[in-house]
């Protein structure tokens, strides 16, 4: 008996020296991201799904850095015979013909505008004094679909509350008229592509004052803007 019980007793103590010694380790490892200026480069956006590329031959400007206008619209009003009487003549262009603002700016950084304004028509020394050159409103969307910026897909258009498009006529140099903004300020509106698709409801038009059409070909200069928002 007193045998049996030296043998229970070595063995509790055991036990006891093992469960003693077990302890945990920690150590420390790192993760790491970098990231590096949105140049905007890529194809342009397609105006009615701006997360895709458009698939026509779309001429990008040549407009380089994290906020920047991808496309502006090229104005075509055809080949007319001279009336005297003035018109109004549709943009027939049929490509580019959307503006594209891209914003890859960092977090923190929002809100911008694009303004425009022209020089007139003018062939040599003729000139159209008194023309129109009139933007109808333009249907808007971003690639980015959000709750915030009220589009739950990159084909639905955006509110006017959110994102404006406004129809204008757009003025000589030394005048600007606003024609695409954000309206709210936050990193979910008007970040990565906005398009502003200004033929798909109705065609731009130049209205030609009585009096000044002439043989020639007339060309404007558009000059478009897009300014950070301070």
């Amino acid at each position: 008996m007193k045998k049996t019980k030296l043998m229970v007793a070595g063995l509790m103590i055991s036990t006891m020296l093992l469960g003693g010694v077990s302890s945990a380790f920690a150590t420390e490892s790192t993760g790491t991201i970098e990231f590096t200026e949105n140049k905007g480069g890529g194809d342009p956006s397609d105006p009615e799904e701006p997360d895709e590329k458009n698939p026509d031959p779309v001429k990008p400007t040549p407009e380089v850095g994290p906020l920047i206008l991808k496309v502006v619209p090229i104005f075509d009003f055809g080949s007319h015979e001279v009336n005297q009487a003035g018109g109004t003549y549709d943009d027939t262009e049929t490509v580019t013909n959307y503006l594209e603002v891209r914003d890859n700016r960092d977090a923190g950084m929002n809100g911008w505008s694009v303004t425009a304004s022209r020089t007139e028509f003018t062939s040599g020394s003729k000139s159209l004094t008194g023309s129109a050159l009139a933007l109808p409103k333009g249907v808007v969307r971003n690639s980015i679909a959000n709750a915030t910026q009220g589009n739950t897909a990159t084909t639905d258009a955006i509110a006017d509350d959110t994102i404006l498009a406004t129809a204008a006529t757009i003025p000589l140099t030394g005048s600007t008229v606003e024609v695409l903004k954000t309206v709210k300020r936050n990193d979910l509106i008007g970040k990565g592509n906005t398009t502003s698709n200004i033929a798909e409801t109705t065609p731009a038009s130049l209205t030609v004052a009585p009096g000044t059409a002439a043989i020639g070909t007339f060309t404007s200069t558009i000059t478009w803007t897009v300014t950070a928002a301070p």
